[in-house]
């Protein structure tokens, strides 16, 4: 395959989910795009399963894939080889138990073909398949920490943040000018944190970018049955409170007095909303319980990162 030809690398950075992987990777095999054109990247972050041997067995068949080993534990570190070693000028990342429709590069391209300016980030659709029917109190507005996106706009510019790493593509330069993704953020190991994608996307539109979103970009991600209860959405909601908290500290670098403040700030509200949900625990109404619980655990996420030293450790 010649350098010349490739025209965007998918990055599918893994770690112990070989049972995914096999359909993720068997959607890249069998896209409308030349495989003259695009490359795939199998990004193994440390596991311990069938992957290595998964990957190899198929790159054996099948020449545009490469199997890659990144040691250090994190999706961030994964993300980053899979740029770094791409050798296209786009790079698209589809998750490990997300399928991507058939026309999914196909469509990419056609995006930084004719959209001016060129977009800093090209995202589309993510539709889930479910491990099993719906719960009743996962409404959509829950939904979106599930990796859900089907928004109901047209192709064009949006102007909020809300895209999720199951489905987007950078040009191979913007990431090396913004370094990539920030290795504090990000899924590793047992915790659920995240927001390493809202960073980029504020670096990028910082930069006088912005992030282009077309439905047809179109992508299926699982959401196995073991995240459909309340004690997961507990968690990760605790670990978006984390995560949101950690962004602030990044772009803003406050000092320690600064800091202390928004802890008090943040110790405050959470007695607030302590108050509320025993007000609620009155009503007996457990659609209202749950919800002030999330809140209460999101706020208290957020203080937990506020004053943090270096990582957070999973619990």
């Amino acid at each position: 395959m010649s350098e010349g030809t490739l025209r965007i690398s998918a990055v599918v950075c893994t770690h112990n989910r070989v049972e995914y992987l096999v359909e993720a990777l068997r959607s890249l095999r069998h896209q409308t795009l030349d495989p003259e054109q695009f490359e795939i990247l199998a990004v193994d972050n440390r596991s311990n399963d069938a992957t290595a041997d998964l990957v190899r067995d198929l790159a054996e068949k099948q020449p545009n894939l490469r199997y890659l080993f990144e040691p250090e534990l994190g999706l961030s570190h994964a993300r980053n080889l899979g740029w770094r070693t791409a050798r296209a000028p786009f790079v698209a990342y589809l998750d490990d138990d997300a399928v991507a429709a058939p026309d999914w590069l196909e469509k990419i391209l056609v995006a930084f073909d004719q959209v001016l300016p060129t977009p800093g980030c090209v995202c589309g659709r993510v539709a889930p398949i479910w491990g099993m029917d719906r719960p009743a109190w996962l409404n959509d507005t829950l939904g979106r920490y599930y990796s859900i996106l089907e928004r109901s706009d047209p192709p064009g510019w949006i102007t909020d943040n809300a895209f999720c790493g199951a489905n987007m593509v950078f040009p191979r330069a913007l990431l090396e000018r913004l370094g990539g993704f920030d290795t504090e953020l990000g899924r590793r190991g047992a915790s659920l944190l995240s927001n390493e994608e809202l960073l980029m996307s504020k670096r990028l539109r910082a930069s006088g970018l912005a992030i282009y979103y077309d439905p047809s970009i179109r992508v299926r991600h699982h959401i196995p049955a073991a995240r459909l209860t309340r004690g997961w959405i507990i968690r990760r909601v605790y670990w978006q409170g984390v995560s949101n908290a950690l962004v602030w500290r990044r772009l803003e670098a406050p000092d320690k007095t600064r800091r202390l403040k928004a802890a008090a700030r943040s110790l405050r509200t959470l007695l607030s909303l302590g108050g509320r949900l025993a007000r609620t625990l009155v009503s007996r109404d457990p659609n209202h319980v749950f919800d002030a619980a999330l809140r209460l655990v999101g706020r208290g996420g957020y203080l937990v990162g506020l004053l943090s030293h270096g990582r957070v450790r999973a619990h």
